[in-house]
């Protein structure tokens, strides 16, 4: 007999709603969030919550999320609070229409359901650091070195050298994996 197992959603195939995209609005205003396929939502931030108005199907929902702060330093970090569970979280996500933290909406990352698949696990960690620094996604095995490749506008140029080393190594370590894993 077997089990079919499927794997949970990903954090990074998601809406998601982030405590930055709400802490520096102004309170008792209205704000609009659009994702890139064009679907909104309505944050009316207030005080200490923010209200989420949006459309499912033909059903208006309304969404009460607490706002919180911590003394971290010499300032304070700003939390959402999880309308599900109460926890506080950083980012609250869209599954089937449920603002929830990633816990109570059961996601997971893709680096994690790459565990124990090295070769699939180098190539997301490749694709995020050609992603950051504006590379050609479609080729991992591309080299940087070969082709100019600028440093992305508002990034540190010791950010750029730094990640733009972590990808050379990557690419080193994607390869030496393949080997491996041709050569049986």
């Amino acid at each position: 007999m077997y089990i079919l197992v499927q794997a949970k959603q990903t954090v990074e195939g998601t809406r998601f709603i982030s405590v930055d995209d709400i802490k520096e609005l102004e309170a008792d205003s209205t704000y609009i969030l659009k994702w890139h396929d064009e679907e909104s939502i309505n944050i009316d931030k207030h005080k200490d919550h923010a209200v989420l108005r949006y459309m499912l199907g033909d059903e208006r929902i309304r969404v009460y999320v607490g706002l919180d702060k911590t003394k971290v330093g010499y300032g304070y970090r700003s939390w959402l609070i999880c309308p599900a569970c109460g926890r506080r979280t950083a980012k609250l996500y869209n599954v089937s229409g449920v603002f929830a933290c990633r816990k109570c909406n059961n996601l997971t990352y893709m680096t994690c359901q790459a565990s124990g698949n090295r070769l699939e696990y180098l190539a997301i960690k490749i694709r995020r650091l050609q992603h950051r620094l504006g590379v050609d996604i479609s080729d991992i095995n591309c080299d940087i070195q070969e082709k100019p490749l600028f440093k992305p506008k508002n990034m540190h140029q010791k950010t750029y050298w730094i990640l733009k080393t972590q990808l050379g190594i990557m690419q080193m370590h994607f390869i030496d994996e393949w080997l491996k894993s041709v050569r049986g």
